[in-house]
């Protein structure tokens, strides 16, 4: 087999196909490769532990040994018998280079067959974590002697070579149809999960368990489109594996094409808080949208399973994304029901006064704003003034006037065009400090129009919860104040009409009915009494022309003389 043919099998495959050998049945068995990078070199110092740490007699002097150890037998090409510190047999036997270049393997766990009365009398009255005798524990490891090791050591390394060249594709071949089989169901469980949490758990559990992955990011896109965020880590200290936001966008900008891509030590810029060697990289990506990405650290995978992973990632970005568009439906059509009640709530209130508070009132509900407020333009003297308010005293807000094109509120009311802070003190286009009334930096001003006819400006600061106000909310302020305008538009046509109609039933210097609202009225009441068939009876007090007596009723009652205001 040429070195192409191998160089995607990882040394733990090797060590699972050599794990099957009779001759290393009795052995504990590790797989260690020196690396020249301290993170790498750490990580390997710290599987390597795992292994040997099976055996309850090795304390931490028996890692140098097991180093020391599988260096030189690298260095020799030859395997090498020793004993590490809790006295007990081992040896390291160099891979094949076809196999894996630099990586060793390391038996051991074996107790000498002729009693070593010092280590005897040492480990007698000592006892495990668990409670259990070490003595016990050393009578129970199987036993051999130094000739007996060196045998078997020489025996692996000679047989090496074709121990792994007669099952190792065999047994990759074995693993990869579980895996896929595992990930046919896997991704099943994908397409139902019901929420974003529910995603990330089961691809981490899936990651850990198929591919044994030691330490795992989620990062997603931000809910609000801004930013990227840490949505599940596993093998990660709680303080660890936040990302850093702005780095990880240039990253999936400098990468469209979603592909998979190994770092080193360029992977810090992405993840500032964790050291290691190697990073591997996974966008999700679905229908060419970037969701987020995956990273794998310190992982050590063949083609195939990085090919396996991306099945599995191209599955979960799929259901992210709908999940994503499911969110985005439901808080469309929540927007939808919340505005109709809105508008519904504006439609009842007759007066422009009323609608202005309300206005008010709702948007700051809409936007959660804890101050607002409905500054309108005064045509004559052309200022902006203070017509309803939250979160401030309504006295005060009303003595306040800002002239247009100064100020905030004068500029959006000259241009036309809304303004979204997110700090008035850092925005190129405010660039003052903050008032020591508003307990944030982030404000929304927004011009208020009626038919393409600016009449005002909308405010709004001090979001809660949240420190800034975005785009989001300034598209829902004005979808709103889109539909509130017609209200308001409503409602001076109401005033208009009630004050024209006004005019045409009073007298204009003593505001009282005039004879054109009698005649009305009166013949209103005839028609009604003719089509309902039922008596009618005008009363009123007038001076008869013939005699000049005064008389309440409608004819006079002397003469039978019917008044011409009634013929």
């Amino acid at each position: 087999m040429t070195q192409d043919q191998h160089t995607h099998i990882s040394p733990g495959e090797l060590l699972e196909t050599l794990q099957r050998h009779p001759r290393l049945a009795n052995f504990n068995l590790a797989a260690y490769c020196p690396k020249d990078s301290l993170a790498a070199e750490q990580m390997a110092q710290k599987e390597l532990s795992k292994a040997i740490g099976h055996n309850s007699l090795c304390g931490p002097g028996c890692l140098n040994d097991h180093q020391d150890a599988a260096r030189q037998a690298l260095a020799d090409g030859q395997p090498k018998v020793f004993r590490c510190t809790s006295g007990l047999w081992n040896f390291a036997v160099p891979f094949p280079p076809d196999y894996a270049e630099s990586c060793c393997l390391l038996a051991g766990g074996v107790r000498d067959q002729a009693p070593d009365l010092a280590l005897l009398e040492k480990i007698s009255n000592s006892t495990n974590a668990d409670g259990e005798s070490l003595l016990e524990r050393l009578e129970a490891l199987p036993a051999a002697t130094r000739q007996q090791i060196e045998e078997t050591a020489t025996e692996i390394h000679q047989a090496m070579p074709s121990i792994l060249g007669n099952s190792i594709y065999a047994l990759a071949l074995n693993k990869t149809t579980h895996r896929l089989s595992a990930l046919a169901e896997v991704s099943t469980a994908i397409d139902c999960a019901e929420t974003v949490e529910e995603l990330a758990e089961l691809l981490n559990e899936t990651l850990l368990i198929l591919f044994d992955l030691p330490r795992i990011a989620l990062v997603l896109e931000s809910d609000n489109g801004h930013g990227y965020r840490l949505q599940a880590a596993l093998g990660l200290p709680r303080d660890q594996g936040q990302p850093a936001p702005r780095r990880i966008a240039e990253f999936i900008n400098e990468n469209p094409a979603g592909k998979p891509v190994a770092l080193g030590d360029e992977a810090l810029a992405l993840f500032p808080q964790i050291v290691v060697n190697r990073t591997l990289i996974v966008p999700l990506v679905s229908a060419g949208q970037h969701l987020g990405l995956l990273a794998l650290f310190d992982a050590d995978l063949p083609t195939r399973d990085l090919l396996l992973i991306e099945l599995l990632s191209g599955r979960a970005a799929a259901r992210l994304l709908h999940l994503r568009q499911q969110r985005e439906y439901r808080l469309k059509n929540d927007f939808s029901n919340q505005l109709l009640t809105m508008i519904s709530a504006l439609s009842v209130i007759e007066s422009r006064q009323g609608l202005y508070q309300k206005l008010v009132d709702l948007a700051a509900d809409l936007l959660q704003a804890t101050r607002g407020s409905l500054m309108l333009v005064d045509e004559i003297g052309g200022t902006l003034n203070i017509v309803a308010a939250k979160g401030m005293n309504q006295a005060l807000a009303r003595s306040m006037s800002v002239p247009c094109g100064e100020g905030i509120a004068g500029k959006v009311a000259r241009s036309g065009f809304p303004l979204l802070v997110n700090d008035i003190e850092k925005d190129r286009r405010t660039a003052i400090a903050n008032r020591p009334r508003f307990k944030n930096k982030s404000f929304i001003s927004l011009p208020f129009k009626v038919k393409d006819r600016t009449i005002g400006v909308l405010n709004f600061s001090d979001k809660e919860g949240q420190p800034t106000f975005t785009q989001t909310d300034l598209d829902l302020l004005s979808s709103f104040t889109a539909h509130a305008a017609l209200m308001i538009e409503r409602a001076a046509s109401i005033e208009r009409t009630s004050a024209l109609e006004e005019l045409s039933v009073t007298d204009p210097l003593t505001g009282i009915y005039n004879r054109r609202l009698l005649e009305e009225r009166l013949q209103e009441e005839l028609n009604r009494s003719s089509r309902q068939k039922q008596e009618f009876t005008a009363l009123g007090r007038g001076q008869c022309p013939q005699t000049g007596c005064s008389t309440p009723q409608m004819f006079c009652a002397g003469h039978g003389y019917r008044h011409p205001l009634w013929r």
